[in-house]
């Protein structure tokens, strides 16, 4: 299986992890098919990153809300969109509530503040 050599000690018979392509589609068709699939909308705003950011950044914003256990994927995924300069203010404030979950409260406040000067320079 590609991913899991056998000398560091994976289980060659282990099945992979289950993608949601693995799980009958593009992201899209499976949030449709069921959206409270947190997984495959994860998927799906990151499919959406720099092209579409205001749908990405949607996707985010109902995560943030509906899962606490996606929260640090989350942020990792906003930390790289506003690495490429997209989702300006609004990625810095769902970046500071995605930090709020994860009680890092000095994130917060350094991107609430981000947002805060972003707001201010349009």
């Amino acid at each position: 299986m590609v991913g899991r050599p056998r000398d560091r000690g994976y289980d060659a018979r282990a099945p992979e992890p289950e993608t949601p392509v693995d799980r009958g589609g593009p992201p899209e068709a499976i949030v449709a098919a069921d959206p409270l699939d947190g997984p495959a909308r994860l998927a799906l705003a990151a499919a959406y990153g720099v092209e579409r950011p205001e749908q990405a950044l949607d996707e985010y914003r109902r995560l943030l809300k509906e899962s606490d256990e996606l929260a640090p994927e989350i942020v990792e995924r906003l930390r790289e969109m506003i690495a490429v300069g997209t989702g300006g203010a609004r990625a810095h404030r769902l970046l500071g509530d995605a930090y709020m979950k994860l009680g890092q409260f000095d994130l917060a406040m350094a991107e609430f503040q981000r947002a805060l000067a972003a707001r201010a320079k349009r």
